[in-house]
């Protein structure tokens, strides 16, 4: 019976030591560290028709995308949009390096290669280090809510503009003021103090969308007030 109870035991070792093999080799499998992993080009495109779409990114646009981490959305888009001239954005150098790695993943996913070109640009808190005068159209893609001085960026970003450029904000707006997101601890967004907040840094509103999807992400398009 000892000798029984012995070998089951040593039989739940080895089928625990297995698992654990198995969940490291997924692990050292993951392609990229920063944002979400998507597995197959199904999702990829469930993520451009239920989100990034309504960022309406064009063909032959030069666009900047700030705090975008490795530039895992801005690729899911080019996947769906020929063309595009992508700047990708971020404060941290870890998640930036990743874009390489990004890109060659959703190519083997999409089976083909990205029509679009990428720039990468490492900015601070306070400056997005990006070429003045130069962008058809901004994304903050659930960024905004975040930035520490956004006096100092919006005004910065205000100047990166084409004439006839756009900023592109999306957010999950709160229902009252002072609440919070869950997942970061951030507070949210108040609709009509954003909307007057944009204003004092000289930005109108053009258009605003919600994901028919998830009405809860809604895209923000602003033009600059000149």
């Amino acid at each position: 019976m000892l000798r029984a109870l012995i070998l089951q035991f040593i039989c739940l070792l080895e089928i625990s030591g297995s698992m654990d093999v198995v969940a490291q080799e997924k692990k050292v499998a993951r392609p990229y560290r920063c944002g979400f992993l998507v597995h197959d080009i199904s999702s990829a495109q469930s993520n451009y028709q239920n989100s990034s779409q309504y960022f309406r990114c064009q063909p032959g646009e030069r666009i900047a995308s700030v705090g975008a981490s490795n530039g895992y959305i801005e690729t899911q888009i080019a996947l769906w949009v020929d063309s595009i001239q992508w700047t990708i954005q971020d404060i941290d150098s870890a998640c930036l390096v990743e874009f390489p790695r990004v890109r060659a993943h959703f190519e083997k996913l999409a089976g083909r290669p990205i029509s679009a070109t990428f720039d990468l640009v490492l900015g601070t808190s306070d400056k997005t280090n990006l070429p003045n005068g130069q962008f058809d159209r901004i994304l903050l893609s659930n960024v905004y809510h975040e930035l520490t001085d956004r006096d100092a960026m919006m005004r910065d970003l205000y100047t990166k503009l084409k004439p006839a450029g756009v900023i592109v904000i999306m957010e999950r707006m709160g229902r009252k003021k002072g609440e919070r997101h869950k997942d970061c601890g951030h507070v949210k967004l108040f609709e009509p103090d954003f909307i007057q907040e944009m204003h004092s840094f000289s930005f109108r509103l053009q258009k605003k969308e919600a994901s028919a999807a998830m009405p809860r992400l809604q895209f923000f398009t602003f033009e600059a007030i000149r």
